[in-house]
């Protein structure tokens, strides 16, 4: 199977070395490169990783730069992990099996950008991270996978993330058996 990655944040490096622990070779990583890295939230240089794990690695800042070349390469999925910006139609439409894409909440719930941020400040009991099938709107795809977190009063924004991190590797354990098996299990959002 032949995967193409979109991201740059720490939750892209978990599915990655996921990836790579079970032996998705053909794999190339489109890495976000920011103009001003210090203006995004936990960005990570995903250059090296892809060079250990021998992916193929291409930068990009802004998205609609990578859609000719995922054209050339015909991936057979796509995930679009730890990216914040929306995925056109034109990159949607290319994958066979579609594209997959990751929000650290319960989706619904949560749908939009500081994911974490709000989870904190509106005092949340619990939260989930989720796979999600990606189509034209924003985080209203099928449910591929969620993963429930407890959170307590004392959760702040790095030990949530630490938190999601986990759940993320948890539910990357059962996509990965999906995609083995060439079935997506896919949900309706409720409210779609």
């Amino acid at each position: 199977m032949k995967l193409a990655v979109i991201g740059g944040v720490l939750s892209t490096e978990v599915l990655l070395k996921k990836l790579f622990l079970n032996n998705f070779k053909d794999t190339i990583v489109f890495g976000y490169e920011p103009k001003k890295i210090k203006n995004v939230s936990g960005w990570t240089d995903l250059k090296l990783q892809s060079k250990n794990f021998s992916f193929k690695y291409i930068s990009f800042s802004r998205i609609n730069e990578i859609e000719k070349e995922l054209i050339t390469i015909q991936p057979d999925l796509i995930f679009a992990v730890g990216l914040s910006q929306i995925l056109p139609n034109g990159i949607i439409n290319i994958p066979k099996l579609g594209c997959i894409g990751f929000h650290p909440t319960e989706l619904p719930i949560g749908r939009g950008r500081a994911p974490i941020a709000w989870t904190i400040l509106e005092n949340k009991k619990k939260t989930a991270i989720t796979f999600f099938k990606i189509n034209e709107g924003i985080d209203n795809g099928e449910i591929i996978f969620q993963v429930f977190i407890d959170l307590s009063l004392e959760d702040d924004a790095d030990s949530l993330t630490k938190k999601v991190l986990k759940a993320e590797e948890k539910a990357l354990d059962e996509i990965i058996l999906m995609m083995k098996r060439n079935k997506l299990n896919l949900k309706a959002q409720d409210g779609n």
